[in-house]
């Protein structure tokens, strides 16, 4: 049935579903009835092309009068020259912070970034946006909300152990969390942020990351062992005597060997991985900066 009567709360919960009734009193306003709802809906024509707004279901907030007012006010807004699109998005549910991250994923990461970044991505918001924020709208976001999610991953909060796939897990590697892994998650949050202004999903200049402290980070250096750069050795020689690699590149690892700083005892290792002999070659002299070790 399509019919014109005013809309009152009588008259909605007369109709059956697929049924359609428009308001005398307001262009375009109409209820259609759904299988699971009733639905307020304004029809416009907007340069001869027919337009659809759903205004919402029928129950709190939305009465006849209340859905009636919204109406006239969408007519408002449309006859000033408003543009539709943000009329429709307006209109939408408020996108979450979940909602955001698989659009980070999809729209930007993916299409962006290579394959390895994208994998520390995917872990970072899997691990730590999602279980925090995930819920929760991106307009709500504010920058006690990062802070506070920033030191729960440093605290372990969001750790948890790796759970084989036979028993029923995912596998991979248990989540720790940390101060570094808080600084790269912040990092990423930070991003995401931004789109979300270039999107319309916050007003310009709200990242909530902006001035959010990260925590200080030492690097860690080590020093091959004397039997490391024995085998390091063992592998240069066979390298080179399988010509499987030009012979500057296995040059170029011998002299960064031999111009690091290890203790005596391992310096000797190390020019007797470099092919040096008692007598026949002289160690080249120590720089006074210090040069790089290995990263652990």
């Amino acid at each position: 049935m399509t019919a014109s009567i005013r809309i009152t709360k009588r008259v909605i919960y007369g109709l059956r579903p697929g049924e359609l009734i428009w308001d005398t009193d307001v262009k375009g306003f109409g209820v259609r009835c759904q299988a699971r709802a009733r639905v307020y809906v304004l029809k416009t024509r907007i340069n001869g092309r027919q337009r659809w707004f759903t205004i919402g279901d029928h129950g709190a907030p939305w009465t006849p009068e209340t859905a009636r007012k919204e109406a006239q006010r969408l007519w408002g807004e449309i006859r000033s020259g408003a543009n539709l699109v943000a009329l429709r998005e307006a209109r939408r549910d408020p996108p979450t912070v979940a909602e955001l991250c698989d659009r980070f994923l999809n729209d930007y990461s993916r299409q962006h970034k290579r394959s390895l970044s994208v994998a520390a991505d995917e872990r970072n918001i899997t691990n730590h946006i999602k279980p925090l924020f995930g819920n929760r709208t991106v307009m709500e976001i504010t920058r006690t909300d990062v802070d506070d999610l920033k030191r729960k991953i440093a605290e372990g909060r969001t750790a948890r152990p790796a759970v084989p796939i036979s028993k029923g897990g995912r596998g991979g590697l248990p989540v720790k969390g940390g101060q570094g892994a808080a600084n790269r998650t912040l990092a990423v949050l930070s991003k995401m942020f931004s789109l979300a202004e270039e999107w319309g999903w916050r007003p310009e200049n709200s990242n909530p990351c902006r001035k959010v402290m990260r925590y200080a980070e030492n690097k860690n250096e080590r020093f091959l062992s004397s039997a490391e750069i024995a085998q390091l050795g063992k592998v240069l020689d066979a390298i080179d005597k399988n010509r499987r690699e030009h012979p500057s590149a296995t040059a170029a690892i011998r002299i960064l060997l031999l111009n690091r700083r290890p203790p005596f005892g391992d310096r000797l290792a190390a020019m007797a991985a470099c092919g040096f002999r008692a007598g026949t070659a002289a160690s080249p002299r120590q720089q006074d900066r210090q040069a790089p070790g290995v990263p652990e």
